[in-house]
């Protein structure tokens, strides 16, 4: 993640830019610029966006591994983890910037925190912060789409053996017979399509809760 701020400096520096003028041109503070490229801050989605697009490049560009600039574009999987949980930093950050404007949709349920850090009628992004061991998923059967991707922490699928690798993703179908379970500390990010309440998530997880204890 502390790429983000070497690889702004090396196409500032690439670009001709200082970094007062890349905070003019950004709409931010030189300061603002300084602390990101000394990797003490991380922008948000809209300043990432913002610098890319005055350094004339793809914002995904921004939070790759310093070493794909020597290759030929194509990343590894450390690298595409690394851009994955980048973004999350930076939507992340973005969110806590905009809580005082908009209050950020939060639930805290039985084993786990969720965040949601987008959402349209047509889907959803979900940041869920487990703090006791917690089976989620499928909370209703007529999604298009479902998929929960491992960030930090251990994951299991239903009463399968080993914990997912980081990285690892999810998806999930009315088929599907098994529920992940996050464990205290895991963060999951999980996309939903179309959009689910995260009262639903509340519901599902007390009665997943309360089915357990009683059997």
């Amino acid at each position: 993640m502390k790429k983000i701020g070497e690889n702004i400096r090396f196409y500032r520096n690439l670009r001709g830019l200082t970094q007062t003028a890349l905070a003019k041109q950004v709409e931010v503070a030189p300061a603002y610029i300084s602390q990101i490229e000394a990797n003490q801050r991380v922008p948000s989605l809209k300043v990432t966006r913002r610098i890319a697009s005055v350094l004339g490049i793809e914002a995904s560009v921004l939070v790759r591994e310093a070493e794909a600039r020597g290759r030929s574009g194509r990343l590894s999987a450390s690298e595409k983890l690394d851009m994955l949980r980048t973004l999350i930093v930076a939507v992340e950050a973005e969110t806590r910037e905009e809580r005082a404007a908009s209050e950020t949709p939060t639930l805290e349920a039985r084993g786990f925190v969720a965040t949601e850090l987008y959402s349209e009628p047509a889907f959803c992004l979900v940041l869920r912060e487990f703090t006791a061991s917690s089976t989620f998923g499928r909370e209703v059967d007529d999604l298009e789409v479902e998929s929960h991707t491992v960030l930090d922490g251990r994951v299991r699928l239903g009463d399968g053996e080993g914990d997912a690798p980081i990285g690892a993703a999810f998806v999930l179908g009315p088929d599907t017979l098994e529920r992940p379970v996050g464990t205290r500390g895991a963060r999951v990010l999980s996309v939903y399509s179309p959009r689910l309440p995260l009262a639903t998530l509340r519901e599902f997880s007390e009665s997943e809760a309360a089915r357990r204890t009683s059997e």
